[in-house]
């Protein structure tokens, strides 16, 4: 299976850059062909420009590479660290 991992953070000194490189490994070792965003340069981020021209005249062209790659995957893996607070706002909280 063809899959494509994406990191979600910027910095290769966040948690999820070993979190990334244990994923590829664990997914090429098990026989699956992996393409990391991150190493070709993926800006994961549209720019003012390109958020206000987005329903009207958006230049698909600069993403072409990324919507290939992303047609071409069995399966997409996202590598993002989640806080608990914000996944539980009432951390602390008595029940």
């Amino acid at each position: 299976m063809h899959c494509l991992v994406v990191r979600a953070h910027p910095l290769s000194e966040s948690l999820c850059t070993p979190l990334t490189t244990h994923v590829v490994s664990v997914l090429e070792r098990t026989g699956h062909t992996v393409e990391d965003l991150y190493a070709h340069a993926f800006a994961p981020a549209l720019t003012a420009e390109e958020r206000h021209s987005y329903f009207e005249h958006y230049a698909g062209q600069q993403v072409t590479a990324e919507i290939e790659r992303l047609l071409a995957a069995e399966a997409v893996v996202l590598v993002r660290i989640e806080r608990a607070s914000e996944r539980w706002p009432a951390q602390g909280a008595r029940l």
